[in-house]
């Protein structure tokens, strides 16, 4: 049996951009019903049970709960992707960290009444010392190492273009080192996310391609869908891969709905998954899915750790 994992963040334009650029007095959050609720669509199509990860700040908001129970209903697993989805995780203080970690567990298992035992760092910014507190609270598994071979580009692209905000902002992935990490499913060492070791403890690595280790997920095809067949027969013997998508990619940006939500582009990193219409955007999935339902499975991270 060949496994892939999807995989989702539902990150909102309040979770990433708290306010920057916002030119009214709140976000609507409609993009969180818009968006899952196309994403269970477009899953079902493709007999998708997928990993969600949750930013648990989003579902304190009543309106939002439903739409929580509704993905955790239909069969797909809630992971967490932080309570507040500080974007220099890896910077905070083992304190904040940890409140972060367990505050949205608490959360996210409260409401659903299921257990909590994925993470996925915002930005993928995690760092070792967070490994000992992530077993202890009871996680089983992370996402968040990403062992791209352009993590130096892609961290000095990304401070540029947020060089107006603050130095927690302007940090993304992890430690430099996980850039070598492997790119296969691993269990990893005792204190290090990033090693291969004898622990109980799994690393689900950000999918790359093969030899030049490029990215092979959603943001990145938005930007370069000429790459998809090309990097997709790098991977496709592989037993176990993973596709990571977020909540912009099913919504629609580009309407008047949310021009007062999606800052300007000056001092500010956006996803290209902003700037296209979904249709552009469903285009790209249908080409992506298509290909993968050729040659794998598809299940939740949690069932797939019963195959390492």
């Amino acid at each position: 049996m060949k496994i892939c994992s999807i995989t989702v963040d539902v990150d909102c334009l309040n979770s990433n951009f708290k306010g920057f650029g916002l030119r009214k007095p709140h976000y609507s959050y409609r993009e969180f019903g818009l968006g899952l609720e196309n994403i269970l669509q477009f899953f079902d199509q493709y007999n998708v049970k997928a990993t969600f990860f949750f930013v648990a700040k989003d579902v304190e908001i009543a309106e939002n709960v439903t739409l929580l129970s509704a993905v955790a209903d239909a069969g797909h697993e809630i992971a967490s992707h932080s309570y507040s989805h500080p974007q220099g995780f890896r910077l905070l203080p083992l304190e904040d960290k940890t409140f972060e970690l367990r505050k949205s567990k608490e959360i996210l298992e409260d409401l659903t009444g299921k257990e909590v035992i994925g993470f996925r760092a915002p930005g993928w910014n995690i760092s070792d010392d967070v490994l000992p507190v992530l077993r202890k609270l009871g996680y089983k598994y992370d996402s968040s190492v990403f062992p791209t071979s352009i993590s130096i580009l892609l961290k000095v692209l990304h401070y540029y273009a947020m060089r107006k905000r603050d130095a927690l902002t302007r940090s993304t992935l992890g430690k430099l080192y996980y850039l070598v990490s492997p790119s296969t499913p691993y269990h990893t060492e005792e204190r290090k996310l990033g090693e291969k070791g004898n622990s109980d403890f799994v690393e689900f690595p950000v999918q790359v391609t093969g030899f030049c280790r490029l990215p092979f997920f959603a943001s990145f095809h938005l930007s370069y869908p000429s790459c998809i067949e090309m990097g997709y027969k790098t991977i496709k013997n592989r037993s176990i891969i993973n596709y990571q998508m977020h909540l912009s990619d099913f919504v629609d940006y580009t309407v008047k709905e949310f021009s007062d939500e999606v800052p300007y582009q000056t001092g500010s990193y956006l996803p290209f998954s902003l700037k296209l219409t979904l249709t552009e955007k469903m285009k790209i999935w249908n080409k992506v899915f298509r290909i993968i339902t050729e040659d794998y499975d598809y299940l939740p991270l949690k069932e797939t750790l019963a195959y390492l």
